[in-house]
């Protein structure tokens, strides 16, 4: 995954930084995030003081990487479930850990929201859904997005896969990012996770699952 983020950051830089400032970039990512997850290398990019490229243009280069993240193959959600098998007891344990994994990403991004004000919270739900409308991985999710809420709903017909989940915390991220300004999103998405994971500590497996949604 370190060179899959390298390309990533490669291909988000190079139409605003020089290649001799691509290479000084390149070799402090290596030297201080190449094995961090995503989220901090927005952290990172603040970092790049002196370089007025990167600070003018942080927001431009975040949200390419994140786009760039989002495409690849056009995996379907893993499952498709009997919507008459309610009983989750019934369920298979894969299919309990896909329902498990939706419901963190549901309550992580709701969580976002409710740590903003509305107008902010509206402003982020505006711009993920024509961020998702413009997605084929995630274009079948755009009904779960609602002009305020993003209430994502557990639908036993079909279930989010892992990089669809992975997306779709993405994309409000960097919606965020663009509503609320870098520094303030990284703080925010701090805030959310260190909340939904309180929620979760007594819940086997969810701390486990919610690294894996935000380290990749």
């Amino acid at each position: 995954m370190t060179e899959s983020k390298k390309a990533l950051l490669i291909g988000a830089l190079s139409s605003h930084v020089s290649q001799q400032e691509l290479e000084l970039i390149l070799k402090r990512w290596e030297s201080t995030h190449a094995a961090k997850s995503l989220y901090e290398l927005n952290s990172f990019l603040a970092g790049m003081s002196d370089i007025p490229s990167v600070i003018q243009n942080r927001s431009q280069i975040y949200r390419a990487i994140i786009q760039q993240l989002n495409i690849g193959e056009g995996d379907q959600p893993d499952l498709e479930i009997n919507p008459h098998q309610p009983d989750r007891t019934t369920l298979s344990s894969e299919t309990r850990l896909a329902m498990s994994r939706v419901t963190i990403t549901g309550e992580l991004i709701n969580e976002i929201l409710a740590e903003i004000n509305s107008g902010d919270a509206q402003a982020v739900c505006r711009e993920a859904a024509s961020s998702i409308s413009k997605d084929q991985l995630l274009r079948p999710v755009l009904d779960w997005v609602s002009v305020f809420h993003a209430q994502l709903i557990i639908d036993h017909k079909q279930l989010l896969s892992a990089r669809q989940c992975q997306s779709l915390i993405n994309t409000f991220y960097a919606s965020l990012c663009e509503v609320a300004g870098p520094i303030n999103a990284d703080r925010t998405l701090s805030t959310s996770i260190d909340i939904i994971s309180r929620a979760h500590r007594r819940t086997e497996g969810s701390e486990q699952l919610l690294q894996e949604l935000l380290n990749h």
